[in-house]
């Protein structure tokens, strides 16, 4: 996260006592709450709880429900590019986008999608009126990342074509 202008860089590993092995929703639901508290370029109506378990479930690849140190690393490093991809595309600086600028910081960050496909992300992650926050922009670059993932691990030839089985299309629609 960029720090405001005048104010020191808020580390969110401050956060993690000495005792902390590894992070679990609520601890990762407490630090994105305080974190994003302290920005005022980006609106959010707090980090829920399976909120976080969904951000946890895409980054545990020890698959224990935690992050380790490594993980949450990992996590927060996608965290700050998405905020910066975030911030760029918020053009009218609300601090929450609207579908044009979701739809412009969705190519930004890497995810080329059709109009339908977009249309349905952007109103599965828009409220009732009409924009995204911050915590919703988050989970859906959460999600496309691990679904994107999950496709090129199918994509065995490299073609942008996968071939699954039952079971693998099941393994896929549970990330979503």
């Amino acid at each position: 996260m960029h720090p405001a202008p005048g104010k020191p860089h808020f580390n969110p590993l401050a956060l993690l006592g000495w005792q902390d092995k590894q992070i679990d929703a609520a601890k990762l639901q407490d630090i994105l709450n305080k974190v994003m508290a302290k920005h005022s370029q980006t609106k959010t109506d707090g980090f829920g709880l399976e909120r976080c378990q969904k951000i946890i479930q895409h980054f545990d690849h020890s698959k224990t429900g935690k992050l380790t140190l490594p993980e949450f690393k990992h996590l927060w490093s996608k965290i700050k590019e998405w905020e910066a991809v975030f911030i760029q595309y918020d053009v009218d600086r609300s601090g929450t986008m609207n579908i044009h600028e979701m739809q412009l910081a969705l190519d930004a960050a890497g995810f080329h999608l059709n109009h339908q496909l977009r249309e349905t992300i952007t109103s599965k992650y828009r409220d009732h009126y009409l924009m995204i926050d911050f915590d919703s922009f988050l989970s859906c670059m959460v999600q496309l990342e691990a679904i994107f993932r999950q496709c090129q691990e199918y994509d065995k030839a490299g073609a942008g074509m996968i071939t699954m089985t039952q079971k693998e299309w099941l393994e896929l629609a549970t990330l979503t």
